[in-house]
């Protein structure tokens, strides 16, 4: 029984049903992504990962605490 129209869904369902538009056919049609797709992917750069020794950090945290490193 559902609590606001106290109608047993099921049955609420049938009574409907004739007024429910049909659910839509899947898209068949083409995504911007695959108009927009380059026809040659760009090459590739290198990654260059940056970081610090961690003496530097060791360093940082003392002048943030205020005790030597």
């Amino acid at each position: 029984m559902h609590a606001t129209t106290g109608a047993v869904p099921a049955e609420r369902l049938e009574v409907e049903r004739t007024q429910l538009q049909p659910v839509p056919p899947p898209y068949g049609g083409r995504s911007v992504r695959q108009i927009q797709a380059p026809a040659v992917p760009a090459p590739a750069h290198p990654v260059v990962g940056l970081q610090h020794p961690l003496a530097l950090y060791d360093g940082l945290s003392g002048l943030m605490t205020g005790e030597p490193a």
